[in-house]
């Protein structure tokens, strides 16, 4: 049972197994018009329970979400819904703030959609109380395998099992998100079109990408021990296991800074590098919804703009260029051509949850 919050130096929960929230009262909404007052006293640890069943589920991000709730939503809980306030959440998002920034954006991000899908369900009504709490700003993460670095990243994955080659592979050369690796299925793979159909991801719409043949061949080889690609006895691979295993390829490969997520900024920065347009990074390979997202990609190429300034300074200084040799900048120099693949045809850890 949860204890009332105190909102003390440190984040109180005494159960973080996300199997707790399933034994909160109230397991179906009332679903009749006299009930509604009923509805409008429950408590967020009552709601969660039918907002974890009939939406976080549905989510492939699902096990994450259940796991920042267990973690970090623990002194909201005993709360009725319209009882907390804009100042309950500021206290809570900075007491979760003083261990993590980036777990204290992820968890109002997701309490934000929480009180959205609340409000849907006319489960609550008035000001969503996370709407005007302002996340703390973090730089954006530019950090991307170089081209010098490529060649001792390709020498260790090749001394991995195919399996784990394949895993960190797929994240490098499609550009795709952990989660969506870690839960691909056999199904999802069109071996005689090279072809990966993911039917559900974090924007909610299916996406269909290809898949280079040298990777497609690898994934062809591993064998079927159940419904997904990287399977376990009990089903897939868990976040954990590819997160160790990445920890002794990175040191391995010198590359200690470099985490998972950037592997898919890799995928979209050599893109980038090598001239492909925003469009079929940002849509096409990385699924995101807005170019916007796609934009920081377009700053890691500074040959164009060299190039365009020293020719704009050609014309503005005209004869005066004639004083001496006009310096031109060496160009940037482009991926080998054997770490590079191109498809045909995008955050760091997501701060945004699917509402």
């Amino acid at each position: 049972m949860w204890i009332q919050p105190d909102f003390g130096h440190t984040v109180t929960r005494l159960d973080t197994s996300p199997a707790h929230l399933v034994t909160a009262p109230a397991a179906r909404l009332p679903l009749h018009p006299e009930s509604t007052g009923a509805a409008s006293a429950m408590t967020l640890e009552a709601f969660l329970v039918v907002y974890i069943r009939n939406h976080i589920n549905q989510l492939t991000v699902a096990a994450e979400m259940r796991g920042v709730i267990a973690k970090y939503f623990g002194p909201l809980l005993p709360y009725v819904l319209s009882d907390i306030t804009p100042l309950i959440v500021e206290e809570w998002f900075h007491e979760i703030g003083e261990h993590s920034q980036s777990q204290a954006n992820k968890s109002l991000s997701m309490l934000r959609a929480l009180f959205a899908r609340a409000h849907d369900w006319r489960v609550f009504t008035g000001e969503n109380p996370a709407s005007r709490v302002r996340k703390y700003t973090r730089p954006s993460r530019t950090r991307f395998v170089q081209p010098e670095e490529m060649p001792a990243l390709m020498a260790v994955l090749h001394r991995e099992r195919l399996d784990i080659q394949c895993f960190f592979l797929l994240c490098l050369l499609v550009g795709c998100r952990r989660t969506e690796g870690l839960t691909l299925r056999w199904a999802d793979l069109d071996f005689a079109g090279g072809l990966w159909h993911k039917s559900r991801t974090k924007t909610g719409f299916a996406h269909t990408i290809p898949i280079p043949l040298s990777l497609l061949q690898r994934l062809d080889a591993l064998p079927r021990l159940n419904a997904w690609v990287f399977a376990t006895k009990q089903g897939h691979w868990c976040r954990s296991v590819a997160s160790e295993r990445w920890t002794v390829i990175r040191q391995a490969a010198g590359l200690p800074d470099v985490t998972i997520h950037d592997l898919r900024r890799s995928c979209a920065s050599w893109l980038a590098i090598s001239g492909e347009n925003l469009a079929v990074i940002g849509r096409g390979v990385l699924n995101h919804t807005s170019l916007a997202h796609t934009g920081i990609y377009a700053r890691l190429h500074t040959a164009p703009v060299a190039q365009a300034l020293e020719e704009n300074s050609l014309r503005m200084l005209g004869p005066l260029t004639s004083a001496g040799p006009v310096m031109t900048p060496a160009p940037t120099p482009l991926p080998p051509a054997q770490p590079m693949v191109r498809a045909p045809s995008r955050e760091e850890e997501r701060d945004e949850w699917p509402g």
